[in-house]
């Protein structure tokens, strides 16, 4: 080696930008995103939460479910299109409920959905409605407690929707304590068995020092920025399994959010996808705070005519990229669920690069 060539290697290396703190789901996070949170007495389906402390101390947790429930004009039952409401319109919702988590040393905590958690107080050790964790009767110095969760069902069952959790210091003020993961697990009935899926919530980090403790949280200056791109691999509907067909169905929310004044945040979500020839089919659609839906049913009220059918894409697998634009910023997280012929499967969503905008949660 020359030294000039290597004089240019190390002022490469001195010139690397420094890495920067980025969206992940097996990383801990001072931010936690659940994408979904689904519950339906009628199937019957619910999700187990999970929410567990990496650190050696104590922390607490601001949380906020979002109902992203739609409700028929005409009798208020809660609906996801028009067709369910028997001549009436569905308006779509947006509404948000908070709680608050306590979590000792290294400790995971976890509920059901549809009953929420009372932790015990010191004199109910024998209470049927709360619940007793490891840890809160931990005494002396330095003692530890989850005395102060109160974590509520769902607003409402069913339920489809997402969960937020976001780390806080003992002023209740937001904290860059990179100690949060969790978990959701949806149990449904399987053909034989029941239906397990389970997938990771998105960890968005906070920037070590960047945050100035108030209720306004910018992604992209005090926290990890959104990815630009979600990038997904995925069947195509209709595909065929052991004789029977395969649906995908994605979910995708905003970074964005306001819980203060419960305005959902809306996104033109472009779509760019390409079947194993590498040809390309471009569509559209609006998310407005949260989208559930079937593939084949984002570009179209007609499955069969989607290009997210195999019969018009012409494969029998692809690859869907995903680019968030609006006015106060582009980001957006989401998850894919494929139901095969016997159970279901969770898949992970791929970020790609970091949005060039702030997205901001504002919370209450």
């Amino acid at each position: 080696m020359t030294l000039r060539r290597a004089l240019l290697m190390i002022i490469c290396v001195l010139a690397a930008p420094a890495a920067k703190a980025q969206i992940a789901s097996d990383q801990p996070a001072a931010l936690v995103v659940y994408p979904l949170i689904f519950v339906d007495d009628q199937t019957p389906t619910d999700t187990l939460i999970q929410l567990s402390n990496t650190s050696k101390d104590p922390v607490s947790a601001r949380c906020f479910y979002v109902n992203a429930n739609g409700h028929c004009s005409n009798s208020g039952d809660a609906c996801s299109s028009g067709a369910e409401c028997r001549g009436g319109l569905c308006l779509p919702g947006w509404n948000e409920t908070d709680f608050r988590v306590q979590l000792t040393a290294r400790q995971p905590i976890a509920w059901v959905a549809s009953d929420g958690l009372v932790v015990c107080q010191p004199d109910q050790m024998s209470d049927d409605d709360c619940a007793p964790l490891d840890g809160r009767t931990r005494r002396g110095p330095g003692g530890q407690s989850n005395v102060g969760t109160r974590i509520p069902p769902v607003s409402e069952i069913p339920f489809v929707g997402e969960l937020r959790c976001v780390v806080v210091d003992d002023q209740d003020r937001p904290s860059d304590r990179n100690v949060l993961v969790g978990s959701a697990t949806t149990v449904q009935p399987g053909r034989n068995l029941l239906d397990v899926t389970r997938d990771n919530a998105v960890g968005i980090p906070a920037v070590t020092g960047a945050n100035n403790g108030d209720n306004t949280l910018r992604l992209g200056e005090e926290y990890a920025a959104c990815p630009n791109t979600l990038i997904v691999n995925h069947l195509f509907d209709g595909a065929m399994i052991e004789g029977n067909p395969v649906q995908s169905v994605i979910v995708l929310t905003p970074c964005a959010a306001d819980y203060n004044l419960q305005v959902p945040a809306s996104i033109i979500a472009q779509m760019l996808v390409f079947n194993e020839f590498e040809q390309r089919f471009s569509t559209s659609t609006t998310v407005q705070c949260f989208a559930m839906r079937a593939l084949s049913r984002l570009d179209t009220t007609q499955p069969e005519r989607s290009i997210f059918n195999v019969g018009i894409a012409g494969t029998m697998s692809g690859q869907t990229r995903i680019h968030g634009i609006a006015a106060g910023g582009h980001g957006l997280l989401g998850t894919l669920y494929e139901a095969y012929p016997e159970a279901s499967a969770a898949v992970n969503v791929h970020y790609q690069g970091i949005s060039d905008r702030v997205d901001v949660i504002q919370l209450p």
